[in-house]
């Protein structure tokens, strides 16, 4: 069983990088938003809260990049629109230390906004993301057995999240809070 934190930016829509770190404050990997268009990431920088935002809203997809210091890095990328029409999907691109690409796919199967949940389909395995309300925690499971649990810490001003591994060979810490940075932008 390990455990990590990551805090999130202040703004939901920020680019800034995000560092998880075990329990002993060692940082182990970084991720952030990425934009696939030079002038929005400008104008995501924008002092105007109204423009800035506006901008991202119609015209920023939400794509993320992170990278570990084992090596592994991670890609995740939003599909086109005619794609996501019904449900919104995500390509997720995994390098490994042996520069082995893995192709993956995330899917919003949430059928009301409150009640997000999330299928990451993984080579044989199928991974379920879901939030319960209640007590402010998500789970990841793998056929109704926990992979793991990310809880909230605090949730202002910086939300702050602490997240635990209950089988480490499902899945990476970066995964985890890469997969968890998507799920808050599409659900908070």
């Amino acid at each position: 069983m390990q455990e990590y934190t990551f805090t999130l930016p202040l703004f939901k829509y920020s680019s800034k990088p995000i560092i998880i770190s075990n329990l002993e404050g060692q940082a182990i990997a970084s991720f952030g938003r990425t934009y696939r268009k030079k002038w929005i990431a400008i104008m995501s920088k924008l002092p105007i809260p109204i423009i800035s935002e506006g901008a991202i809203v119609f015209f920023g997809k939400k794509d993320c990049r992170g990278s570990a210091q084992n090596g592994e890095e991670v890609i995740v990328q939003e599909r086109t629109f005619k794609e996501n029409l019904l449900r919104m999907k995500w390509d997720i691109l995994i390098h490994n230390q042996q520069l082995e690409e893995k192709k993956y796919i995330l899917k919003d199967i949430s059928k009301v906004k409150t009640h997000g949940k999330f299928l990451y389909e993984k080579e044989n395995d199928t991974l379920t993301i879901q939030k319960d309300m209640f007590n402010r925690t998500a789970y990841i499971k793998s056929d109704e057995l926990l992979v793991a649990e990310i809880k909230v810490e605090k949730r202002f001003p910086r939300p702050k999240f602490r997240f635990v591994i209950h089988k480490e060979n499902l899945i990476s810490p970066l995964e985890i809070g890469v997969l968890y940075f998507i799920f808050n932008m599409q659900f908070d």
